[in-house]
């Protein structure tokens, strides 16, 4: 084969950035409406906000300076990426408007701060963050240099359809998004403002209750469970022709057999034929004649200690409730994350090789 050219390969790794960044995206509006389950894990925000830095250079305005600083020992958060990095953009943009004849300077600024006693008497709100949170906190604050809030607008702004700009200029939705994301984080965010000299916003997240980031021990996970992958075979099923060629062609390059079928019966023989050569069983759930939720039932009628995992492109409360009742050990979301989904089927394939070995 031909080398692939370093400038092709970053090409692609923009492409699937901002193919995860759409995914992300769509997934923050149906949480918004209630549709979608909220993310959270713990994190650092310094990468995240960093990633909506960037995004935001891209559209600054020349005349507007952008700066970005961040502490040290700033403590992990248990936060959703997406909806901390709509948080930035919200604001800034927000911030961008202020802004007169597009002129001025946007400050973002990331540190570290402890709650005390003294902190916890300037805000109410601040108070029950102290009260249940105390200690380490996660700070984030954005000023600008735009033309401020006039103090009689300034207890309403976090209204839904709240605004002051003309008709057809605004919705009143961007800073009610961010409170709602604030809050649902256990966060307090507080303004301040001055007509002619701009407004600062602060955003205070609690520390994760532990200490071990646990996207880094999925990391060290992932790579003994890659080892370890080798020679497991997949039962998949997608009536996406393509999707079962992809996945046969990337899995196969790990070591791992991927059995695809386009039709739940067909895929449903080649389990009745050899139940025990297979490490787990992936299957899309939008099938037509028979859902994933039915195959999973099917499946585990073969073989109830076999994995099933059920990919879709659109996951909510329901949707989850009715996989745990079908025995479905996860369900995970359409397109794929591929350092998550590498992750998952090395866990799970681990996993069901123990079982079977009583290890």
């Amino acid at each position: 084969e031909e080398p692939i050219l370093p400038q092709t390969l970053e090409c692609v790794r923009e492409i699937e950035k901002a193919s995860m960044r759409a995914v992300d995206l769509v997934r923050q509006i149906l949480s918004f409406s209630r549709r979608q389950t909220t993310m959270r894990k713990t994190m650092e925000l310094g990468p995240v906000i960093g990633e909506a830095v960037r995004l935001l250079r891209a559209i600054m305005p020349a005349r507007v300076t952008l700066e970005y600083h961040q502490g040290l020992g700033v403590p992990t958060v248990l936060a959703d990426r997406t909806q901390i990095e709509q948080v930035v953009i919200n604001l800034a943009t927000n911030a961008l408007q202020a802004m007169p004849a597009g002129l001025g300077r946007i400050e973002i600024r990331l540190q570290a701060i402890s709650l005390d006693e003294t902190m916890a008497t300037v805000n109410p709100a601040l108070r029950t963050l102290y009260e249940k949170h105390p200690g380490l906190t996660a700070l984030i604050s954005m000023s600008d240099t735009g033309s401020g809030i006039e103090p009689a607008n300034l207890e309403r702004i976090f209204e839904p359809f709240f605004t002051t700009k003309p008709v057809n200029e605004g919705t009143g939705l961007g800073l009610a998004v961010v409170h709602g994301i604030v809050q649902t984080h256990e966060g307090v965010i507080t303004v301040r403002s001055q007509v002619g000299s701009g407004t600062r916003f602060d955003i205070y997240l609690p520390a994760a209750a532990m200490a071990t980031d646990r996207t880094e021990s999925i990391g060290r996970a992932s790579v003994n469970g890659r080892e370890r992958a080798v020679g497991r075979r997949i039962l998949y099923l997608d009536d996406e022709g393509l999707q079962v060629t992809v996945l046969r062609r990337l899995l196969g390059r790990r070591g791992i057999s991927v059995d695809g079928h386009g039709v739940a019966e067909e895929a449903l023989t080649a389990l009745k034929a050899e139940p025990t050569s297979f490490s787990l069983v992936l299957s899309d759930y939008n099938m037509p004649g028979m859902s994933g939720l039915e195959f999973a039932r099917e499946v585990r009628a073969i073989r109830a200690d076999l994995p099933v995992v059920v990919a879709s492109g659109f996951i909510d409360e329901t949707l989850q409730a009715q996989a745990k009742q079908a025995g479905i050990r996860e369900v995970i979301c359409k397109p794929y994350d591929c350092a998550k989904f590498y992750e998952m089927i090395d866990r799970l394939t681990v996993c069901s090789r123990d079982d079977a070995t009583g290890n």
